[in-house]
């Protein structure tokens, strides 16, 4: 395949279900990164029980959003093509991009987030494997390309269930 155009530096919003969906509940329970909205209806995402804020609001996205100097406070304000992978895919063909690395602006570069020696080493394992599994399907095409994680078949996890 020819690529024309090659974006390397993209940054992908995590949507609010990438690591609750792939992550044990019943090992990790409220450690997993996950979205609460406040009561000013700002989404925060807390990570090990911590709050991580980017920028008010989930995530640092003002690129996407029709006046760039104001970032989206809660996903619903938030454009789908900054965290849907299919709405992503039709944003790159708009804008004639055939391929993309990313990194996840909560998870950082190479998943820098999920380095804290103090969290147990499965725990950022898994955090790590999450992000990549929630963009690409094994068999499927992937012009979404991210650099961290690892290949393989690791159980999934839906609603705290595991499932392949």
């Amino acid at each position: 395949m020819e690529y024309k155009v090659i974006s390397t530096d993209d940054h992908l919003q995590e949507a609010p279900d990438t690591w609750t969906a792939r992550m044990s509940k019943a090992k990790w329970g409220d450690n997993i990164p996950h979205v609460e909205r406040d009561a000013d209806g700002m989404d925060n995402w807390y990570i090990y029980g911590e709050p991580r804020n980017q920028l008010g609001g989930p995530g640092t996205v003002m690129g996407a959003m029709p006046d760039r100097t104001v970032n989206a406070k809660n996903f619903d304000e938030m454009p789908k093509e900054c965290y849907v992978p299919s709405e992503r895919l039709k944003a790159m063909q708009r804008d004639g991009v055939d391929v993309h690395t990313f990194f996840g602006n909560i998870a950082g570069i190479a998943s820098n987030t999920f380095t804290n020696p103090d969290w147990p080493a499965d725990f950022r394992l898994d955090c790590i494997t999450a992000l990549p599994r929630s963009v690409h399907h094994p068999g499927q095409p992937a012009p979404l390309g991210c650099g961290s994680g690892r290949a393989g078949n690791e159980p999934r996890y839906q609603n705290g269930n595991e499932w392949h």
